[in-house]
């Protein structure tokens, strides 16, 4: 019935398991496997080794599988202890002399990884795990009861002077455990449902803390877009990574955001981020619980682990250089991360001239296609270089743009503003004239027009002083004040009459 090859403490116990499926075979799986600190699938195996045997005659080995195995028996545990003493002195890759958890160390896959491609190491993950464990290591974001078993060995170890440890074993702190519920995305399709958040971390050498900002999609696990920046999350983040989802894929349903500024709405806040994402039909829900988007949290966790790990075999050091490669930094985390694939409900866009770019407008008073920002002058410029004449009847906004510059946008097309010299914002035209590149001769003219439009204020300065006198009691006569004002109604319609038949001569006119 039995062969028994080697490893006797391995097939001891396998054979005492057997022995009980003989003696009393209804006795519960777990049972067993609490006695012998087995799992219960190994039980289950080990019952239908048993069952194949009663019922075929089929032998039962009771020495494991990799016994034989010339990989498993390369390495001595001194050649184990080496690589564990290099883990532990290279374990930490970002976060300086913090080990909290905004510090990101080197996960034992990748450390792996590294010793099969570069090294060429030709040991097996589980079993360079078990092995680095029995000689006192383990991985920094290894679990409880495998910290206790590994502080419990070295213990050990240094008791009985069989190895001595050049450094103390250094573990991930972690953040406070929130229990997130993942089962939802079995209900969406993609595009569906996103997350957005930002996340503050070491993700560098240079212990620079960055933040970065990421969308995923809930149904397929996907990242679908990320952006680092110096600083905490700011509005221009969410604008590009908003801007290149649009792009690529379309608009949402629906999109989860933590309670900011940018899409906090109620009484008192109404924000303009939150605005622009519902006037595009994406249903917006906001909130302070983190529960309420665990699938980018969770994903947080995959970031802080890998991100940091992939920048430095890139060599990479900088949020500028982060940000150049994030589109095969995207495909790497999604390479690493099982995606599901579902049905795609996002909507098209139906002009992209406009849909494609997500601004946000900026509340300004647009007057003869002009308008006053931060102490400049700006007017709308077509793909020509030239000034464009808006419609009187046009829609128009003034807009901030993913790329921080400044647009006029209507419901069909979008201009890039372009600060006008100074002066010529107070008479629009004027700067046509000068734009059309008008010859010597035509120039005096255009001062003529311009002193004219300044001389505009003065005209309603009199105006609203007549009003006065006429209103005081102990003020000039009427005859007096009719005067006047017949003077200064003159002035303005001979100045309104210069004004067109120099308009009509440069062909300024509509």
């Amino acid at each position: 019935m039995f062969t028994i090859l080697d490893n006797k403490s391995y097939a001891q116990i396998k054979k005492c398991i057997l022995d009980i499926f003989a003696k009393d075979p209804k006795r519960p799986y777990l049972s067993i496997a609490k006695q012998f600190n087995k799992s219960v699938s190994t039980i289950k195996r080990y019952k239908k080794e048993y069952l194949d045997f009663i019922n075929s005659g089929k032998e039962i080995v009771l020495s494991h599988k990799n016994v034989n195995n010339k990989n498993a028996q390369k390495y001595n545990d001194e050649t184990i202890h080496n690589l564990g003493e290099i883990y532990q002195s290279e374990m930490k890759i970002t976060g300086g002399e913090n080990n909290n958890g905004s510090c990101s160390f080197l996960t034992l896959k990748n450390y792996h990884s590294c010793l099969k491609e570069k090294f060429g190491y030709e040991i097996s993950y589980s079993n360079l795990d078990k092995r680095l464990i029995k000689q006192g290591f383990a991985s920094a974001y290894c679990k409880r009861t495998t910290r206790k078993e590994v502080k419990k060995i070295r213990k050990q170890n240094e008791e009985d002077k069989i190895i001595k440890y050049s450094k103390e074993l250094v573990f991930y702190t972690p953040k406070v455990v929130e229990k997130h519920r993942l089962a939802t995305a079995n209900n969406y399709k993609f595009g569906q449902v996103l997350e957005v958040d930002g996340c503050t971390h070491y993700y560098f050498e240079n212990d620079t803390i960055a933040t970065c900002v990421a969308i995923v999609d809930v149904a397929t696990n996907r990242v679908l877009d990320m952006y680092f920046e110096s600083q905490e999350e700011s509005l221009n983040s969410y604008q590009r990574i908003f801007e290149n989802v649009f792009q690529k894929y379309g608009y949402p349903m629906r999109i989860i955001t933590d309670n900011r500024a940018n899409f906090k709405k109620d009484e008192i806040n109404n924000a303009r981020t939150r605005i622009e994402l519902e006037k595009k039909g994406i249903e917006v829900v906001s909130s302070s619980n983190a529960n309420a988007k665990p699938h980018i949290e969770r994903k947080w966790d995959t970031v802080q682990k890998n991100v940091p790990f992939y920048f430095k075999q890139k060599n990479i050091k900088t949020i500028e250089e982060a940000n150049a490669i994030k589109d095969e930094l995207i495909e790497y985390l999604n390479s690493i991360c099982k995606i599901r694939e579902k049905e795609n409900v996002f909507r098209k866009l139906e002009n992209e001239a406009v849909e494609a770019f997500f601004d946000i407008p900026i509340k300004r008073k647009i007057m003869n296609g002009v308008v006053e920002y931060q102490k400049n002058y700006y007017a709308a410029i077509d793909e020509n270089g030239k000034r464009y004449k808006f419609n009187k009847n046009e829609s128009i906004e003034f807009v901030i743009g993913a790329d921080e510059n400044l647009y006029f946008r209507t419901e069909t097309m979008r201009f890039k503003a372009e600060i006008l010299e100074k002066g010529s914002h107070e008479w629009g035209m004027v700067d046509i004239a000068k734009r059309k590149q008008l010859d010597e001769e035509r120039k005096h003219d255009l001062k003529t027009l311009g002193t004219i439009s300044k001389t505009r204020w003065v005209h309603t300065l009199l105006d609203k002083t007549l009003n006065t006198i006429k209103k005081h009691p102990n003020g000039l006569p009427c005859s007096v004040v009719d005067e006047l004002s017949g003077l200064v109604s003159g002035v303005k319609n001979e100045c309104y009459r210069i004004s067109f038949e120099l308009k009509e001569k440069l062909g300024l006119l509509d």
